[in-house]
């Protein structure tokens, strides 16, 4: 003989016969919409970068393009962030 045991259910919490079948897809068109709005700021924010980036580039000499190769080369700071995403890479 099985006996089905049910926890006591509280009178402030809806069951889920209750809630309205609209709240699945609410949700959903909010997370879509949430997803949108992030993919379209990274790819404003990358698009800017990259513009920033070359019209920097773009000032630089030759001289100004090796000293910034040997301030890049020889900081220790840069150094152990290159050792670190290598490290991260090879896991």
């Amino acid at each position: 003989m099985l006996i089905k045991l049910r926890a006591p259910r509280c009178s402030k919490q809806p069951a889920c016969d209750d809630m309205p079948a609209l709240a699945g897809n609410t949700l959903l068109r909010a997370l879509k919409s949430v997803h949108a709005t992030v993919a379209h700021r990274c790819m404003t924010v990358c698009c800017s970068a990259a513009a920033v980036g070359a019209a920097r580039m773009l000032q630089l000499d030759a001289d100004g393009i090796h000293d910034r190769a040997y301030r890049l080369r020889y900081n220790e700071g840069q150094n152990r962030t290159d050792r670190f995403s290598t490290v991260r890479y090879l896991d």
